[in-house]
């Protein structure tokens, strides 16, 4: 199975891709259902072990629970 570190990497980088149309979904502790989601528009930095989302906030990749792409799933993390 991929990691969210390469299926964001290579949705980031493909320039048939547009990654406006990624929508994440994390463990946000804290939030309704401890869920936070974020979309493509929402991400401005991509690194090995996190992204960054505007304003700063960093969400690490062993928080991330799935991707989508254009509303479909491209990485699930089960359990």
């Amino acid at each position: 199975m991929s990691s969210p570190y390469a299926v964001l990497g290579e949705l980031w980088w493909r320039e048939d891709r547009d990654f406006t149309l990624v929508k994440i979904e994390y463990v946000s502790r804290g939030a309704p259902g401890d869920l936070g989601t974020a979309t493509g528009r929402d991400v401005k930095h991509i690194e090995k072990t996190f992204f960054e989302l505007g304003g700063g906030t960093v969400i690490p990749y062993h928080r991330v629970l799935r991707v989508e792409y254009a509303g479909e799933t491209v990485f699930s993390r089960s359990g």
